[in-house]
């Protein structure tokens, strides 16, 4: 079973109810707020995809900004627009530039590209996982959750390309001969 079957499993069981209810004061919040990050989380993509050396990493970007930011920005516009709710404003668009163009020291490097989008990954994790509980429309709980998944998948590609690109920083090992502190089994 997969992770989507589960949680599209677990959405049923809890939301029995029908598909396009009210939205609830906490969705409109999440998901005015939610929009509003998502467009200048675009727009910070943008300024990463002017700075990035890495093909992979740019690929990555796109493939982000194209099928999960750009998609989520869409449905949440609909959403609200279809509920009388006025827009988050949006920020201005980056141009594209050349990335020899910027110089070296106010460069972006690849690793703190991956480093920043790694901590954006993971702070949309934890709003999703608050933002589904408070849902009382299924679709939108299901829409939640749909991009928690979608928030891990890119959290472990992104893991694998930092890796292979040695972008990792791991903390020192801890060894110790004391039989109480690590497990030999």
């Amino acid at each position: 079973m997969t992770l989507s079957t589960l949680l599209s499993s677990f959405n049923k069981l809890l939301f029995g109810r029908p598909t396009y209810n009210t939205l609830n004061y906490g969705e409109i919040n999440a998901l005015w707020t939610y929009l509003a990050y998502a467009k200048g989380a675009l727009i910070e993509f943008q300024t990463y995809l002017n700075h990035v050396n890495d093909k992979e990493l740019r690929k990555f970007l796109k493939d982000v900004m194209d099928n999960s930011i750009s998609v989520i920005c869409h449905k949440f516009e609909n959403i609200l627009k279809a509920n009388g709710i006025v827009l988050p404003p949006s920020p201005a668009e980056k141009p594209a530039v050349l990335t020899d163009s910027i110089p070296d020291g106010a460069r972006i490097t690849d690793q703190e590209i991956a480093a920043a989008i790694t901590k954006n990954i993971a702070f949309n994790m934890l709003t999703i996982s608050q933002i589904i509980p408070i849902c009382t429309c299924e679709d939108i709980a299901l829409t939640f959750s749909n991009m928690l998944v979608a928030e891990t998948q890119y959290g472990s590609k992104l893991f694998r390309i930092s890796k292979k690109k040695g972008w990792l920083i791991f903390p020192p090992l801890h060894h110790s001969d004391n039989p109480h502190t690590v497990s030999k089994s």
